[in-house]
């Protein structure tokens, strides 16, 4: 399919772009790294200035120096004062930390040494092991935990997108306890039903599996296969499309009443490993599987056993019978259950794009979501394009088990742009009719299925 030669191309797009941004947080990590330093050199003279030993010392003159730095006009106070320690004079103009900033106006810079007059006494702390490093104001940071928690912060930030794929994975690893339901009605096979999300590389997986079953139950479509049966034909495919595999337990059990095999594997796909619990009966096939994706250690065959006998338990309301096939019993008139739209782009391949519901026996209705959804319109779509509506009708007609010489195959009335069929299949004393056209845009754009007594008139009437 056409998506097939889009995924490389996006994945290495996704690539230079995970590059570009790791290239860009290096700057980043320097510079928190930076400001932490800074940050620490504050913090460190703070906590030095309240220890130094106190005089008293004159203020001589204060001023505002102005400056240009980065374009920007920058203003930042100043005071000169002496003081005397051992006979000696010295002269300091450290206010303190946080006085020595810069300020965006005169007007902000004079105000912070508003309270120091030439000539008057001051508080003088000098550092007794050298006299010369003096500041008025002692034990200020400035913005020494400032820049500290900024740099942090940076840091920290930078290291998280970085470790974010191995977070990931970790994640992964210990959390995705992920669950397929797997039914089996005879004579449609097996099918796939509702199931919790899953990641990429699970989904995809777990569709190899589904679809190489459906294949294979559909092999002999009137007879339920037993609960051994079952379990080896899920062996076989766990083994075709992993690269190893380790059967921890095949062993008859009975679960809630019900009797089965219960299969443990575990199983490598390249650098992924899968840990598979499920229960396998005859009347509901592989009814429960759980994968499990990432490290075996992620989840016990203890916990892994007692997530399925928890489910199991909580399927009570779903009898046995309902999963083994009868026929359906004849309707007087005849009704449209299900419709599918498929629509077909060389970016995504094929897609179901509408579904309108209604009331067709359970049975049917699967044939038409598993045959249709799952296995259908894959083979006949292109690479470079749309398909020719000849291949999708001949896919379809394949699909269904129809050829051309198939009396009940009849071209209907169209325009130029589409190409419609409808076709009959009978099952026990029901008959159903099927209707689809292709449109050259849009791909199926309609599928119907009608169910009604065999030779039933009705369904000329709706089809």
């Amino acid at each position: 399919m056409a998506r097939g030669r889009v995924e490389p191309q996006m994945s290495q797009e996704k690539k230079n772009t995970s590059f570009l941004v790791y290239l860009l947080l290096i700057p980043a990590i320097v510079g928190g790294f930076a400001l932490i330093r800074d940050g620490w050199k504050e913090y460190e003279f703070g906590q030095e200035t309240a220890s130094w030993a106190k005089t008293t010392g004159t203020i001589l003159k204060k001023g505002v120096l102005d400056s240009d730095r980065s374009g920007r006009h920058e203003f930042t106070p100043r005071v000169t004062y002496t003081y005397d320690v051992g006979g000696r004079t010295h002269e300091g103009h450290v206010i303190s930390r946080e006085l020595a900033g810069r300020y965006p106006s005169r007007r902000e810079a004079e105000a912070q040494i508003e309270a120091f007059e030439p000539g008057a006494d001051v508080d003088v702390y000098y550092d007794p092991d050298s006299p010369s490093r003096s500041c008025l104001v002692p034990g200020d940071h400035g913005d020494g935990i400032a820049f500290m928690l900024t740099g942090a912060g940076i840091v920290a930030i930078a290291l998280f997108i970085i470790s974010l794929p191995m977070l990931k994975g970790y994640l992964r690893r210990q959390f995705v306890d992920r669950r397929l339901n797997i039914a089996l009605k005879a004579p449609w096979g097996w099918r796939r039903l509702p199931a919790s999300g899953s990641s990429g590389p699970l989904v995809a997986f777990a569709r190899k599996h589904i679809r190489c079953a459906l294949n294979a139950a559909a092999a002999d479509r009137d007879v339920l296969p037993s609960a051994d049966t079952v379990a080896t034909q899920r062996l076989d495919i766990i083994a075709e499309y992993s690269t190893s595999h380790e059967v921890l337990t095949r062993e008859p059990a009975l679960i809630d009443g019900r009797e089965g095999v219960l299969i443990e594997v575990t199983a490598r796909e390249n650098k992924s490993e899968f840990l598979y619990t499920g229960f396998c009966m005859a009347h509901r096939g592989f009814r429960r599987e759980l994968l499990v994706y990432g490290k075996k250690k992620s989840l016990s065959r203890r916990q892994a056993r007692e997530t399925l006998e928890e489910f199991v338990r909580r399927l009570q309301v779903l009898e046995p019978e309902r999963f083994s096939y009868q026929a359906l019993p004849p309707v007087t008139k005849p009704f449209v259950s299900k419709i599918y739209g498929y629509r077909f782009t060389p970016r995504k391949g094929w897609r179901r794009w509408r579904t309108v519901s209604s009331d067709l026996p359970d049975a049917e209705a699967g044939f038409l979501h598993d045959r249709g959804l799952v296995l259908s319109l894959l083979p006949v779509a292109l690479p470079d394009g749309n398909p020719p509506r000849e291949a999708v009708v001949a896919g379809l007609l394949t699909l269904y088990e129809v050829d051309d010489s198939d009396p009940t195959l009849t071209p209907l009335p169209h325009s130029s742009n589409r190409l419609a069929y409808r076709f009959e299949r009978t099952v026990g004393e029901t008959a159903y009719a099927y209707r689809f056209h292709f449109d050259f845009w849009q791909g199926v754009a309609c599928m119907a299925a009608v169910a009604g007594e065999a030779d039933n008139p009705f369904l000329d009437e709706v089809m």
